[in-house]
């Protein structure tokens, strides 16, 4: 079946395609929208779901030479290669001091 895009959505996939390719290990996170994992898994890249520099869940768009690479690292040096293929990790490693600021200042507008 073939998907017809938005204007704004094919956009939308031809800047993060530019994003992963301009990658300096060719790679990028992507929105998690379904049309711009389609889109980009259409036009030939890897889109894996991994986790973003926070721990938190998030979507990573690769081109076939970098997974090539990541799994001949993996083969060859399997004591330092981090596999992109494993299961996600949720912890909370402490108090969520951003949300209880968010909290704070959410209160102290309330009356505005």
């Amino acid at each position: 079946m073939t998907t017809i895009y938005t204007p704004e959505q094919s956009a939308a996939i031809l800047r993060a395609a530019q994003d992963v390719m301009m990658g300096n290990n060719g790679w990028a996170f992507v929105s998690g929208e379904r049309w711009m994992l389609e889109g980009l898994q259409a036009a030939g890249f890897i889109v894996l779901r991994s986790t973003n520099w926070h721990g938190h869940p998030a979507w990573k768009a690769y081109t076939r030479a970098a997974q090539d690479a990541l799994r001949a690292d993996a083969a060859e040096h399997p004591w330092h290669a981090e596999t992109t293929y494993k299961p996600m990790r949720h912890r909370t490693e402490g108090p969520d001091y951003e949300a209880a600021i968010l909290a704070r200042q959410e209160r102290e507008t309330m009356d505005y």
